[in-house]
């Protein structure tokens, strides 16, 4: 892969992160039955403007999207079992979203912790089963293609 590419992946990975880290804002909001919140608002309140806090969790939620991207270069070493590949990636992915979630106070530890860790292991493996069948699907169909060639 050339530089190119590494840095269109980044910044694809850098917009998805802070589409999906507002998105995240307003379902909590939602959920939370108060008006919209730009984050936590104990996180809000350490910076002398909500502005500031604001600007820091984009810069947050777009460098973890450019993480999640580049993490998922991992999955082009078909040498590297898929469940090696898969503990790495997952590890890789868990360890940025705690540290940034911890920063951000999506939780205290505690828990509001248990919670987040079961939530953000149920989206894992629920995009993870979702990636995994659609590339199966994939390779039964150029096997299939395959077949028809003989």
């Amino acid at each position: 892969m050339n530089a190119r590419k590494y840095i269109v992946l980044t910044l694809i990975g850098i917009g998805v992160g802070i589409g999906i880290g507002t998105t995240m804002e307003l379902i909590t909001s939602a959920i939370n039955g108060t008006e919209y919140s730009p984050g936590v608002p104990a996180f809000l309140a350490q910076f002398g403007s909500e502005n500031a806090g604001v600007a820091v969790e984009r810069v947050l939620y777009g460098l973890y999207g450019a993480v999640c991207a580049l993490a998922g270069l991992l999955y082009e070493n078909e040498r590297r079992p898929i469940a090696l590949t898969s503990t790495l990636h997952f590890g890789i992915i868990a360890a940025f979203g705690l540290a940034i979630g911890a920063y951000l106070k999506w939780f205290t530890f505690g828990w509001e912790f248990v919670g987040f860790a079961v939530f953000f292991i149920g989206i894992y493996l629920a995009i993870w089963l979702v990636a995994y069948l659609l590339d199966r699907a994939k390779v039964k169909e150029m096997n299939a293609k395959l077949a028809q060639r003989k």
